[in-house]
């Protein structure tokens, strides 16, 4: 398979470039951006020819697939471009800088009938895996996930200095991150929230984009209150802690990089596991499912319904914010 990587500079992209290099189904036949020293040091590191414009790339290697990096406020032309080319892939969320531009977008991959998918790569995750296998028998009642990241300065460090402008990125943590915990939300209740509340702050770095986001979330099935934000200290290092509860478990995700399982009807500690808490480690898992999905004519890990829903959460949340923290109705 004929593999490309477009808007190589964000910071996502070594996690897919090098997992991709380590797959014998699959072969990077070329990388693009607009910044010629991000460009060099790619090809560099992975051999792969380099395109300033990836229109051109896109032209002259024929790809089977592509993995679509960008500005949010670029990703949204850049996949649509993708569609009348006929070509599969997996957008980096948000995918654009609202649930409009999103929506707009899933709308013309489901009239050209292609594979397109977005990266929440939670849902490779053992965390995803152990609690969807419980819900087969359960169902979850409320959850509550913190997911506070490292400071801005990774952003300046990685040339994407564009992520603390809310022109070009939408938004910060609420945007970049409380995405994902809206995505889990929807899958571990099987709803949509009906109502948002949100309240959100830049105090910690007095940036333009907010460092903290609270965003409450109730659904006729659950409530959920997450937490995001690029308030720990260093720059890749995270507080991560998610939990949720259902009927018969109630189940922890730890910082530690530990599951905990409990029953609710003893108290017991019905099971403790290794698993990796921070998504930054499943990126290698999600690029080979992703693939793999592909060719094998299945739908993506998550498709652009998933992330249209997520979106509108994520639209919601900045109108409560703006608004006090007044309880909204996401739309779509």
């Amino acid at each position: 398979m004929r593999v490309v990587l477009i808007g190589v500079s964000h910071w996502h992209a070594p996690h897919y470039y090098r997992a991709l290099a380590k797959l014998s189904t699959a072969q990077n036949v070329g990388v693009s951006d607009p910044n010629p020293a991000a460009l060099q040091r790619v090809c560099s590191a992975t051999g792969a020819p380099g395109f300033a414009d990836y229109r051109q790339m896109l032209d002259a290697q024929k790809p089977d697939f592509a993995f679509v990096f960008a500005r949010h406020s670029q990703l949204a032309a850049t996949a649509q471009h993708l569609v009348e080319k006929g070509i599969p892939f997996v957008v980096e969320k948000p995918a654009g800088m609202n649930r409009s531009e999103v929506a707009a977008l899933r709308d013309a991959v489901a009239a050209k009938g292609l594979h397109a998918g977005t990266g929440f790569n939670f849902r490779v995750s053992d965390f995803y895996r152990e609690v969807t296998a419980l819900l087969k028998d359960d169902e979850a009642t409320w959850a509550s996930f913190r997911f506070i990241a490292g400071s801005p300065q990774r952003y300046r460090d990685n040339g994407c200095d564009w992520m603390l402008d809310p022109a070009t990125s939408g938004g910060g943590s609420c945007i970049n991150l409380s995405v994902h915990l809206f995505d889990l939300f929807r899958q571990f209740t099987r709803s949509d929230p009906s109502q948002v509340t949100a309240l959100m702050g830049h105090q910690s770095y007095g940036l333009p984009i907010e460092d903290y986001a609270a965003v409450t979330l109730r659904s006729a099935k659950a409530v959920c209150t997450t937490e995001s934000g690029y308030s720990f200290p260093g720059k890749t290092l995270w507080d991560l802690r998610f939990c949720v509860r259902m009927h018969q478990h109630y189940v922890i995700l730890r910082n530690d990089n530990m599951i905990e399982i409990y029953r609710n009807d003893t108290g017991a500690l019905r099971e403790v596991a290794t698993a990796a808490s921070g998504n930054a480690y499943w990126y290698a898992a999600f690029v080979e499912e992703s693939l793999a999905r592909f060719a094998q004519d299945r739908p993506p890990v998550a498709d652009l319904d998933d992330l249209v829903a997520a979106m509108a959460v994520v639209d919601a949340a900045y109108a409560s914010d703006r608004q006090n923290g007044q309880a909204q109705v996401p739309v779509g």
